[in-house]
């Protein structure tokens, strides 16, 4: 059984990954039981969760899926800044060199903002690819206690250019839907400099506010970004007509093999 670690920014992936493993057919793990041995050591057994002993840490429970075989974790580190940091203690629980050498490799989700594909890859890899104890980034691979494990990345919203995945998702949904929130965001802003200094902070904050109301609002109030995702119809309606969701499929398909 081939194993493949994937990791993303945020939980708007996890919903739209997850969508996208339904449509693959891939099966959702719901039991311990049911994980490999090497995967039920990404599971936290004790708490605080923090291995500094902060107390207001989220746990760090992956997604687990099945696929042609194969067994997949899927982990949001809650920012990108995060992600190698994450990998490496996923791979100092794993531990073991035999245990290492089953992990068939490693992906690695991102946005570009306002780079390209391979603009984001490299100033990512320089900012946070720092070398760690018995890790190391070099190029495609990532070396853990002397074990090579192949490296890939995908960069949204097309693996080419500029974006997010917001871009996909608001593609998606219903432009009239989209106009009502607009306009609503826009009279909150009118009366709040503090809702204007969030949503014009950082690339992507503007589009996750009117994804987030439409999918409090429409699909299940107060529910976090991968609830809303995985129980709206926007993205399976989409996803075998939207070429970034096509495009990343195909990524998935081919390197979860």
């Amino acid at each position: 059984m081939k194993k493949y670690m994937i990791y993303v920014e945020g939980f708007h992936d996890l919903g739209v990954i997850g969508k996208c493993f339904e449509n693959m057919g891939c099966q959702k793990i719901e039991e311990k039981k049911d994980l490999s041995q090497i995967f039920s050591k990404l599971l936290p057994v004790e708490y605080p969760f923090s291995p500094t002993g902060k107390m207001d840490r989220i746990a760090d429970i992956p997604d687990f899926y099945k696929f042609n075989g194969n067994e997949i974790s899927l982990k949001s580190a809650n920012k990108e800044s995060k992600i190698y940091s994450k990998i490496y203690e996923d791979l100092e629980r794993v531990m073991s060199r035999k245990e290492i050498s089953e992990i068939e490799s490693i992906l690695v989700i991102i946005d570009a903002d306002g780079e390209n594909a391979d603009e984001k890859i490299g100033e990512f890899n320089k900012r946070y690819g720092k070398s760690r104890k018995n890790f190391e980034i070099d190029e495609n691979v990532i070396i853990y206690k002397e074990i090579e494990i192949p490296l890939k990345f995908y960069v949204f919203p097309d693996n080419l250019n500029g974006g997010v995945l917001e871009d996909i998702i608001l593609e998606c949904i219903p432009e009239s839907l989209i106009e009502t929130t607009v306009d609503y965001i826009e009279e909150i802003e009118k009366k709040s400099e503090k809702a204007q200094n969030i949503l014009n902070r950082g690339y992507s904050n503007r589009k996750k506010a009117i994804i987030s109301c439409l999918g409090n609002v429409k699909i299940s109030p107060s529910s976090s970004g991968t609830v809303y995702l995985r129980e709206s119809d926007w993205i399976e309606k989409n996803i075998s007509n939207n070429p970034k969701l096509l495009k990343l499929l195909s990524f998935l398909n081919t390197h979860l093999q």
